[in-house]
């Protein structure tokens, strides 16, 4: 059986399972009674047993390593695209099939169903690339907006029906702003929850362009799948007629609850397991590989020495088919002779043959390769892969390249292969903390280190690949991923246990803990309310228990001895104080707003500067705990720039303080407009000005502050009977690398500022600039 190893997106898709599996089965059981009998219980029944098993191939994609899940994968689209086809179906035939919509509904069914044939041909030709070419294939851009299309069909199957729901002649908007009787209503509830799929797929689609994160669509995937789950069965439930006891309500409330909590618990408390992780990995350390006898290789340490002269850079991208480089080199490996060395962005030598990145998730890939360190990393201009051949040797090395999902990561190391088959993999500069992310494919964090020889025999995997191993003639690697993925299953399988034990007991133990305390009693009240409609207002009910709801039978039996006499007095007593109510409401919601207004006005006066219209110190103070802690959470910088206006005491001491006050409200205004809309401006001084800039690195707090120093001095005529021109001196320092709080990294652009000056002013200088 293949080994699962859960993530905190993986429980939050085990939680939906079980709801979806338990809610596939109620409506399955619903179609042996008479009222479960028809079109519309039948496609809903088996739609949401496709959905369940759909939710149940997300699972185990989040739960199995690379390998396994690609068989999860492949059916995912397949499943989804033939429930889709039943909920179509399921909107046109709520609560029938009426004559306006019948093409319509087959037409729907005719598109819906050619798009599942077509992904499930395109599901067979993944699986025969996997079996019998060993190739991993992955879906285009062009088959999620066909699935984008199709999902969006379903909310307007059901807006569609609602418009034919309503035999009223008005135009179908008024149908849908006022919907007429209980199907109606039902069919614009099941709009509005169903609108919610078409988000969730848009954010699939931005998921695969590089968009928006995988974490947040792990994160809008699981709330968005367990509210439309949730909030459709109720509906449709509420909508039936007295088919679903209470009990069964509440016992799926209870669930829902509790299984939102556990994933709620996976999420929040990952994140500080996760940073306890530490791959086993060494910096400034040297493993050598030596052919053996055996048709493998011995693994020691050897004594560390990095290459300097790294060669000739090679033109290598993370991306596309720039993603290999050859360089001619003849090297022996594992009894075999190669004369092309494919030289790789991701940390690995690929022998003969270009890598296929994907198909590293296929047992690593099924080629000859050598893995000093395979991650996938983002050369650029200040950094990149460089080989240097000698007579006997080829040395590639990795020199500070930053990981393309995690910037602020960035590694050097070597791989040197000498002419006789020996390796040395050589580590002078990883991280010196590398905290995986359990969102991102396995690449995005270190992942492999080793040998393979290119067999279809699995390879070797070692916990840890250091002196004294021995690589088999199969292969060996240290596979970090799957090391990382076990760990984290060691917190996370104790919370799956509680959900599944949880799940059992609430659906066992609660119908029994309160079928006599709480049922009972509220079926005799029940019995009660219905002889009350049918006028019967003195029947009186037996108090069984002297509780919440004995108390509610008690108030029942006094409300019906005196209702009768009491309806035609309060309909005079209505209507006397619905016209004071309604004058008193008035003058109080005009009070109201003229409270509002005045607050509104006094937050404003008392965070900005009255002169300049800028934000002031004080909230300056108030702000500054809430973006360091932001950029500190999210791992991004904060850039500050502290501007002074240069000769400003000569303008006031010349022109009159009037026209210094002119000359600041200009830079106020020049600020408010230069800013983004993420960045503050402040005036913290007389003549000092403050921006902060959350998420901006250093180069570009530099360059903003350039430009507003350039716009600064090209303004003339600031003044009409003053100064023609001003010009401003910055000081730029960052968040963390200048300091990790307010008054250091003030001191730094102080002393930066304090450069520019000395330098004949209308200069911007950075912290790092200034000479000591």
């Amino acid at each position: 059986m293949p080994e699962l190893s859960l993530t905190p997106a993986s429980i939050s898709y085990l939680t939906q399972l079980i709801l979806s599996g338990l809610i596939s089965g109620y409506l399955v059981s619903r179609l042996r009674k008479p009222e479960g009998s028809d079109a519309q219980s039948r496609l809903l029944a088996w739609a949401l047993t496709l959905v369940t098993v759909f939710i149940s191939l997300l699972f185990l994609d989040l739960s199995l390593l690379p390998t396994p899940r690609l068989y999860a994968v492949y059916l995912e689209n397949t499943a989804l695209a033939l429930a889709l086809t039943l909920l179509i179906q399921f909107a046109y035939h709520f609560p029938s099939l009426y004559p306006c919509r019948k093409w319509e509904a087959r037409l729907a069914l005719a598109a819906s169903l050619g798009y599942t044939l077509y992904e499930a041909g395109f599901a067979v030709y993944r699986y025969d690339l996997l079996l019998t070419q060993e190739t991993v294939e992955y879906r285009s851009i062009n088959m999620d907006v066909a699935l984008l299309l199709v999902i969006v069909w379903l909310p307007l199957a059901f807006l569609r029906q609602a418009t034919c729901a309503d035999p009223r002649p008005l135009p179908w908007l008024k149908k849908l702003l006022h919907p007429h009787g209980e199907a109606g209503r039902a069919l614009l509830s099941f709009t509005l929850i169903y609108l919610i799929l078409p988000v969730l797929a848009l954010i699939n689609l931005w998921r695969n362009t590089g968009e928006i994160t995988t974490a947040l669509y792990n994160i809008a995937m699981s709330a968005g799948a367990l509210a439309v789950l949730l909030l459709f069965i109720l509906a449709y439930i509420n909508y039936l007629p007295e088919t679903t006891s209470f009990m069964i309500k509440l016992s799926g409330i209870t669930l829902t609850i509790l299984l939102t909590l556990l994933g709620i618990v996976g999420w929040v408390g990952t994140p500080t397991y996760i940073a306890t992780y530490q791959p086993a990995l060494q910096d400034r350390q040297t493993l050598r590989f030596t052919p053996n006898g055996a048709g493998g290789y011995a693994v020691s340490e050897a004594p560390f020495r990095f290459e300097t002269d790294l060669g000739e850079r090679l033109d290598v991208h993370n991306v596309g088919r720039y993603r290999n480089q050859v360089v001619d080199f003849v090297f022996p490996f594992f009894g075999k002779i190669y004369s092309q060395i494919y030289v790789t962005s991701s940390g690995l030598l690929s022998l003969g043959a270009p890598l296929y990145h994907p198909n590293l998730q296929n047992d690593y890939g099924h080629f000859p390769g050598i893995f000093p360190l395979l991650i996938d990393l983002e050369p650029t201009d200040g950094n990149g892969v460089y080989a240097r051949k000698d007579a006997d040797r080829l040395v590639v090395t990795w020199n500070r390249v930053q990981a393309a999902q995690r910037p602020e990561w960035v590694f050097t190391f070597q791989a040197i292969l000498y002419a006789d088959g020996r390796i040395d993999f050589a580590y002078n500069g990883l991280p010196e903390t590398l905290v995986f992310d359990h969102n991102q494919i396995p690449s995005a964090n270190p992942w492999l280190r080793g040998l393979t020889p290119g067999l279809d025999a699995p390879v070797g995997q070692a916990d840890n690949l250091t002196a004294g191993a021995v690589v088999g003639p199969n292969g060996l690697v240290q596979d970090f991923h799957n090391d990382f993925r076990r760990y984290l299953g060691r917190f996370l399988n104790p919370l799956a246990t509680v959900a599944l034990g949880g799940s059992l007991v609430i659906l066992i133990g609660l119908p029994f803990l309160f079928y006599s305390t709480l049922i009972q009693p509220l079926e005799a009240l029940l019995v009660g309310i219905r002889n009350m409609d049918k006028g019967n207002l003195g029947a009186q009910l037996t108090i069984k228990y002297r509780d919440e709801i004995g108390f509610l039978t008690r108030a029942f039996n006094e409300i019906g001895a005196q209702l009768n006499a009491l309806v035609n007095e309060m309909e005079r007593q209505v209507n006397e104080r619905t016209q004071e109510l309604a004058a008193a409401n008035e003058a109080l919601q005009l009070r109201l707003e003229e409270v509002e207004a005045l607050k509104e006005k006094l937050q404003e006066q008392a965070i900005h500067d009255p002169l300049t219209g800028l934000l002031n110190r004080r909230y300056l103070n108030e702000r500054l705990e809430c973006i360091f802690s932001a950029a500190k959470r999210n791992r991004q910088p904060v850039g500050m720039i502290l501007f002074d206006i240069d000769h400003f005491k000569k303008i006031n001491d010349a022109f009159g303080h009037q026209a210094g006050d002119q000359v600041l409200q200009a830079l106020g205004n020049l600020f408010n407009n230069s800013v983004r809309k993420e960045d503050l401006a402040f005036r913290i001084g007389g003549e000092e000005f403050l921006i902060v800039m959350p998420g901006s690195s250093l180069e570009d707090t530099r360059r903003r502050a350039e430009e507003i120093r350039q716009v600064t001095a090209a303004l003339t005529d600031i003044l009409s009977d003053g100064p023609r021109y001003v010009t401003l001196s910055a000081g730029v320092a960052a968040y963390p690398i200048h300091g990790i709080e307010y008054n250091s990294l003030y001191q730094s652009m102080d002393r930066a500022l304090y450069q520019a000056k000395q330098m004949g002013r209308n200069k911007v200088v950075l912290f790092s600039e200034v000479i000591s």
